[in-house]
């Protein structure tokens, strides 16, 4: 007679030990599987920016004056975002389209400037810091209509957003501005350099009015910095509050896609340009006439500590020494920053003290340390002269004769 024999069944002790030891190895693998996903998302960074990069030298190869690109995407300050700017010039070309190579590692999905084309209002009639009028009815921006939002937002999601004219990465002042637009002249026997701002600063160096132009292949092979120094393009910051949350929807009816919603944070454009630090008064670009003779001579001798202790300790906006203002990228990924060269390549630069921001060379104290206007908080060079240049002038602006020498 053969014995029966019960199935015997998991016990709750056993079953807890089971999910125990479940929870442990999840616990154990979830670190590992992010930082996968981080790295995953940080190679397609990089890949993105290479990819610009090409571009941006296919661009220079074609353009008559050897310009990288034709500037920011920046409606007001340069035109139509599908005729004008680094965006346009890739798309255009046919070379990629960056609004599908978005940084995966930046939540923000596209730029503030959205919201200069969809909250219109008559701006066709308010170009910015000395862009040329007629660049803002170019393009798809002939269509656009005063005070109506929902139609600009739905014009511009199917004229631009559908066809790639669109990014989350910030470019760089040299790229899309080139340099000051200066003039030199003695005084007391001594060379002064001076950069004028149009209309008594209300042209800001921001501008087309108060700079040489987008970067162009003649500059950068005459600059005395290396390619490999000089930054494009580089991981998106978040725009200030006040004017970088999208005001409408950007919905595509024609493709039935929603690039992203109202509310959403948006990305700066570009970085500022030139500034240094006033105690208690922030960082801020200058807004009037700005002498740069300072500047001149300690770039022209390498003397970067001067440059870090004047631009941090100015006693205005408007003069002394000046860094690249670079709070307009940020370390999305682990803590690190990738950055586009010049020369094609791409560096990774890291965040030493938390605060996401990479300073160029500023000397923070405890009374503007992490401050609305300074945002830098207090610790090292995160950007170091060596890896990258973060001054004035790619040019050697005493480069030739030393003094006037001919008669008027």
């Amino acid at each position: 007679m053969k014995r029966s024999t019960k199935r015997r069944g998991f016990t709750l002790v056993e079953m807890l030990v089971v999910i125990t030891i479940i929870g442990i190895i999840a616990a154990m693998l979830l670190p590992a599987l992010q930082a996968a996903r981080e790295s995953a998302r940080g190679a397609q960074c990089k890949s993105n920016l290479r990819q610009f990069g090409i571009g941006l030298l296919l661009h220079a190869d074609r353009d008559s004056r050897t310009r990288l690109c034709t500037g920011a995407f920046d409606f007001r300050r340069d035109g139509c975002p599908d005729t004008w700017g680094w965006v346009a010039d890739l798309v255009n070309l046919g070379v990629c389209e960056p609004g599908k190579l978005l940084d995966p590692g930046n939540p923000m999905q596209g730029l503030e400037k959205w919201n200069d084309i969809i909250a219109n209002g008559g701006v066709t009639n308010n170009a910015k810091d000395g862009c040329p009028a007629e660049r803002l009815t170019q393009g798809f921006c002939a269509g656009l209509v005063d005070a109506a939002n929902e139609a600009n937002a739905a014009l511009a999601a199917e004229a631009l957003l559908d066809k790639g004219y669109n990014t989350n990465y910030v470019a760089s002042w040299y790229l899309v501005r080139g340099g000051p637009k200066k003039t030199a002249e003695y005084v007391s026997d001594s060379l002064v350099y001076t950069w004028p701002l149009p209309n008594g600063g209300a042209s800001t160096g921001k501008g087309l009015g108060a700079t040489t132009g987008p970067l162009t292949m003649r500059m950068l092979e005459n600059s005395t910095i290396p390619a490999s120094n000089i930054p494009l393009l580089g991981c998106g910051g978040p725009g200030d509050p006040g004017e970088a949350f999208l005001s409408d929807e950007l919905y595509s009816e024609a493709t039935d896609t929603v690039y992203m919603e109202a509310g959403s944070r948006l990305t700066e454009a570009f970085c500022d340009g030139p500034a240094n630090l006033v105690s208690g008064n922030g960082i801020w670009i200058p807004e009037a006439d700005v002498d740069l003779t300072n500047q001149v001579a300690a770039e022209m001798a390498g003397d970067w500590d001067a440059i870090y202790a004047g631009a941090s300790a100015a006693a205005s906006h408007n003069e002394g020494y000046f860094l690249h203002d670079t709070r307009d990228w940020y370390a999305h990924h682990n803590g690190t920053c990738n950055i586009l060269m010049a020369d094609g390549s791409v560096k990774q630069f890291s965040d030493q003290n938390g605060d996401s921001y990479l300073n160029p060379g500023f000397i923070i104290d405890a009374v503007d340390s992490g401050t609305a206007g300074t945002m830098f908080k207090a610790g090292p060079v995160e950007l170091p002269v060596q890896e990258i240049f973060s001054g004035v002038f790619l040019e050697n602006p005493t480069h030739g004769k030393a003094f006037d020498t001919e008669q008027d």
